[in-house]
């Protein structure tokens, strides 16, 4: 349902459509009177239960002369107030686009205490200087542990037994990560792994709490295939078979 609300959004946005100027997703908001002073020539707000906003598209304000990603990191941070930024979090650049109708599309990962925030990312879309979409998820600290209580080899041991994993390779040295998953933010370690599942190599990212050890998030890296060949037997004589006989349909590899 969101991705077809979605794309009416920016249908509406770029043919001309008119869209109700109001705030969506109702419910009791605090920040949407800021939200409107912020955003006073928007045509559409869509924000969660906290009143962060998570797309907005009309005309948002204008950026500076400098660099694109630069200047769209310094809108970013004009937005803190409206974000609900306490401070500890930051923007890092995560990719820079201009597409063939000469709109520029900035991503940024959002950081906490220095530390990524997995699933948290904020993008600023604009045309010729001026911001016209601002879509994304942004996750306020509000209190969250920056220390780890267990070390790496123990929280993945206890994550990756409940993930049915019993023999694996870690693949990488674990790194100290926020992660959203589930509507709430965990600390974990983050690391890939390496592990057999029905005879076939198989790479995840697994994410293991770093306070209790639970599995957090699974994230496939590669994707089991079938490989499989089908002969037709020449219709040899069962006494005296000449199999496998003509390749007749393959699945997977070749």
């Amino acid at each position: 349902m969101r991705r077809f609300v979605v794309i009416g959004m920016v249908l509406a946005l770029f043919t001309g459509g008119a869209l109700a100027g109001t705030i969506s997703d109702p419910g009791a908001r605090p920040n949407d009177e800021m939200l409107r002073a912020a955003f006073p020539e928007a045509t559409t707000i869509v924000a969660d239960s906290r009143g962060i906003p998570s797309f907005v598209s009309g005309k948002l304000g204008t950026l500076g002369r400098g660099p694109v990603a630069n200047e769209s990191l310094a809108y970013l941070n004009s937005l803190r107030k409206v974000l609900k930024a306490t401070g500890t979090e930051s923007f890092v650049l995560a990719s820079e686009e201009k597409d063939r109708l000469g709109f520029a599309h900035v991503k940024f990962q959002e950081t906490i205490n220095g530390l990524p925030v997995v699933g948290a990312e904020m993008v600023v879309h604009s045309k010729a200087g001026v911001v016209v979409v601002l879509n994304g998820q942004f996750i306020p600290d509000e209190g969250m542990p920056s220390q780890a209580k267990l070390d790496s080899e123990r929280a993945f041991r206890i994550a990756a037994a409940e993930a049915g994993i019993f023999e694996g390779t870690v693949l990488d040295q674990p790194t100290l990560t926020y992660v959203a998953e589930n509507g709430k933010v965990y600390l974990a370690w983050a690391a890939r792994i390496s592990h057999d599942e029905a005879d076939m190599e198989v790479i995840e990212r697994l994410f293991a709490d770093a306070r209790t050890g639970e599995r957090v998030a699974l994230h496939a890296i590669t994707k089991q295939a079938r490989n499989r060949k089908i002969y037709n037997g020449n219709h040899s004589d069962p006494n005296n078979p000449t199999l496998p006989g003509t390749l007749m349909f393959q699945e997977g590899a070749t």
